[in-house]
This record gives structure tokens, C-alpha cells and sequence, in this order.
């Protein structure tokens, strides 16, 4: 009886830590398109137009990507990963677990290329993703809607 118990409290939780990572990329499996991209310099948040708000991107569950709109047709790769860092936010000793997104597209034909390394990446709803970095004293950010 207390094997039998055992299993059934452990089964859960082996199977949610497992998954996590497959469940993430899932998610971000199919087409999206740039809602809004904003930038913080320790005040307050102010947008900036990034110049893909009018495409979509698309990322295939093979790690393959693709951005299109009226004058780019851009191709490349996708991940996301685990980070943990070693400190929290306060400094001190501890971990603190996140996803982190890369996102690697190029346009031969334009020479233009697109790589975007998101530090952490969380869904508000199932069809919305905030996407954030930070660099050179801002934090940008980007949302993402299902198209």
C-alpha cells in the first residue's frame, strides 16, 4: 500500500518536470505576428517600432523559422532553453530558473539578417508571449500574438 502511494504522488510530479521544456516549444510551435516592442530605461516603458511589426513569423517544430512580410521572405532556426542562474535578484545566493528564447533568421537575397536572444520568455495567455532582454542599460521588450 505505501509503494502503491508512493508511485501515485511521484508519477505527477516525474512527469511535469519531464515535459517542461517539450511544453514550451509546443506552444510556440505555429505562426505569430509582433503586437508591440518597448523599451525601459529604468523609469518608465516607451515604444519603439522594430520594423517587423507588419509580418509573421513562423516556427515549425523541427526548430526551423521563417519571417515574412511585404519585402523580406527571412529563414533560419529557433530554441528554447532552461537558464539558471546562480543569484537571485537581490544578489544573494540561490537559483532562479527561467526559458530563454533564440530566434536566428537571415535574408540572402537582402542581406539582412535578424537574431533576436530573448533572457526570458513567459505566456500571458495561450495565443500571447512576452518576449524580454536586456542590453546596454535598458530592458526591451516584445509581445507576441498568435496569428
Amino acid at each position: 500500500m505505501k509503494k502503491t502511494l508512493l508511485y501515485f504522488f511521484l508519477a505527477p510530479f516525474i512527469l511535469l518536470c519531464s515535459c517542461s521544456k517539450e511544453w514550451m516549444e509546443d506552444r510556440l510551435e505555429g505562426t505569430w505576428r509582433l503586437k508591440s516592442a518597448e523599451r525601459n530605461s529604468f523609469i518608465n516603458w516607451k515604444s519603439f517600432d522594430t520594423g517587423y511589426e507588419d509580418g509573421r513569423f513562423a516556427f515549425q517544430g523541427d526548430g526551423s523559422a521563417t519571417y515574412l512580410d511585404n519585402q523580406l521572405s527571412m529563414n533560419g532556426d529557433w530554441r528554447i532553453r532552461r537558464v539558471t542562474d546562480l543569484y537571485n535578484n537581490n544578489g544573494d545566493d540561490g537559483s532562479n530558473s527561467r526559458m530563454a528564447l533564440f530566434i536566428h533568421l537571415i535574408d540572402f537575397n537582402l542581406q539582412r539578417t535578424l537574431n533576436l536572444e530573448f533572457d526570458d520568455i513567459h505566456y500571458r495567455t495561450r495565443n500571447r508571449l512576452v518576449a524580454e532582454y536586456e542590453s546596454s542599460g535598458y530592458r526591451y521588450r516584445y509581445v507576441f500574438v498568435r496569428d
